[in-house]
């Protein structure tokens, strides 16, 4: 009896240590599967994030870009608004300079006027007198007496 309690115990034991590896193994393989999963499933999510860096860097290098063609043009119009400025700035001087020959001239002008009419008014006077006098003698003249 012994024996078969012992052959009993050991085919018990072996069916239990069968029983056992075979849970391991199922536990294994799906301890294997799992992690096969997981891994795919963050190798996934890694080449999604991958993907949106990948967007993001290309969107910032659009705007970028963009900003680089605004700075530009910024960059131009302010070149044209200096050249603008210089411009005006010459013309005013210009202008100030032309203003002020102007009122030189027409000072001078103003000054030759009056000499002018002066020199004139005394020819005028001259030739009044001479006129004048010229004119009673031979206005006397003309009476007898």
């Amino acid at each position: 009896m012994y024996k078969e309690k012992e052959k009993k115990w050991k085919c018990e034991s072996e069916d239990q240590r069968i029983q056992a590896e075979e849970k391991l193994s199922l536990l294994r393989v799906e301890l294997q599967d799992r992690a096969e999963s997981e891994k795919q499933s963050l190798q996934k999510e890694f080449e999604l994030r991958e993907a949106e860096m990948s967007q993001l860097q290309d969107q910032q290098a659009a705007r970028i870009l963009e900003l680089e063609k605004l700075v530009k043009e910024q960059q131009n119009n302010l070149q044209h608004l200096e050249d603008s400025l210089a411009s005006a700035q010459a013309m005013q001087k210009s202008q100030e300079q032309f203003d002020s020959d102007l009122q030189a001239a027409k000072a001078l002008m103003a000054k030759e006027m009056e000499k002018a009419t002066l020199c004139l008014q005394e020819e005028c006077a001259l030739k009044l007198m001479e006129a004048q006098n010229k004119s009673v003698p031979e206005y006397l003249s003309t009476f007898t007496y």
